[in-house]
């Protein structure tokens, strides 16, 4: 991994929120705040996990008055709404919008000729 990134320093931070689920919103801000800081700015943060966090953290109103342009790679948010690029800037899914995949299970039963499917 050295020369992936060279003359870049990466750093690994894992923020307990003390929940199972989603933070509370001020909660999670404040801790992206905090390491924000703590870096000395942020290019890219990998996380949140859960929809509603980071809704709270690349909210536009937020990040504007935090003066905060970090970009968030969020693994696993899949709530349609983030898809507003406008009210969610800088923000990159590695999941599928949650609007897109009941279309998406259908093409594929369709395409491989399934007459009936389970979703769990």
């Amino acid at each position: 991994l050295d020369d992936l990134l060279p003359d870049h320093t990466l750093f690994y931070s894992m923020v307990q929120t003390g929940t199972t689920g989603c933070a509370e919103s001020e909660a999670i801000r404040s801790q992206f705040d905090q390491l924000y800081s703590d870096l000395n700015g942020v290019v890219a943060t990998i996380g949140p996990f859960c929809s509603d966090d980071v809704a709270a953290v690349t909210a536009a109103e937020w990040r504007a008055g935090a003066d905060i342009s970090t970009v968030v790679l969020s693994p696993s948010s899949t709530a349609p709404i983030l898809a507003n690029v406008g009210a969610y800037p800088n923000l990159l899914r590695l999941s599928s919008n949650d609007k897109d995949l009941p279309s998406a299970i259908a093409a594929l039963a369709e395409r491989l000729g399934w007459q009936a499917i389970c979703v769990l």
